[in-house]
């Protein structure tokens, strides 16, 4: 193409090809305003990560933080630390425990805003489909808050020789365990929260 056949410059960039967005109304949230530094270094707090990863969002590939990244050998660090916790956790009266799961139901509801924002940012879904998460799990902590005490506390059973024998199904704490990364709210936060032993993730996390 000659000078004399070039488009005339229109004073905006060329977006042939591409998939321009439009401008965010006034006053929406933006990326930035959710995923903050000190919202970053809260959630990350406690994490054994010799290495970090950038994360980005779907939406747009914005970075959105630099967090933790874990080797083999931090998440064997990581089981240590979880299974100290953990005994004291396993020895706190089921009841209490159960408390725990009914308050943190209530703080997810409270802060549900919050959630779906991050929710949407990390993973491109729609703000219904991150609803259904969000209510997935209050679901599970108010049910687990509420049941757990049942379903932990010690069972009869027919004895061999019954009036002569008698059986007691005792449960224990089973320690930490491993989960498969799967990334979603509705395990992550229902993993790490209810009332049976802790949690942490695999290295591939």
């Amino acid at each position: 193409m000659t000078d004399s056949q070039a488009p005339e410059k229109t004073g905006t960039d060329d977006t042939t090809g591409t998939n321009p967005l439009a401008p965010a109304p006034a006053g929406a949230r933006t990326a930035a305003d959710v995923v903050t530094p000190e919202l970053v270094a809260q959630l990350t707090k406690g994490v054994v990560g010799s290495g970090r990863t950038a994360n980005h969002t779907p939406f747009t590939g914005e970075k959105l933080a630099d967090l933790p990244e874990s080797t083999p050998e931090d998440v064997a660090t990581a089981f240590e630390r979880a299974r100290a916790a953990q005994i004291a956790w396993g020895a706190t009266p089921v009841r209490q425990r159960a408390a725990v799961l009914l308050r943190f139901h209530d703080l997810v509801l409270a802060r549900q805003a919050e959630v779906l924002d991050l929710i949407q940012l990390e993973t491109g879904k729609a703000r219904l489909h991150a609803h259904e998460e969000v209510q997935a799990v209050a679901v599970a902590a108010r049910h687990y808050g509420r049941k757990a005490p049942a379903y932990l506390k010690p069972k009869r059973h027919a004895g061999a020789m019954p009036t002569l024998t008698r059986v007691t199904e005792l449960r224990h704490p089973r320690g930490s365990w491993a989960r498969s990364p799967l990334g979603t709210t509705r395990w992550s936060c229902r993993s790490a929260t209810r009332c049976p032993p802790s949690s942490r993730a695999t290295p591939s996390s």
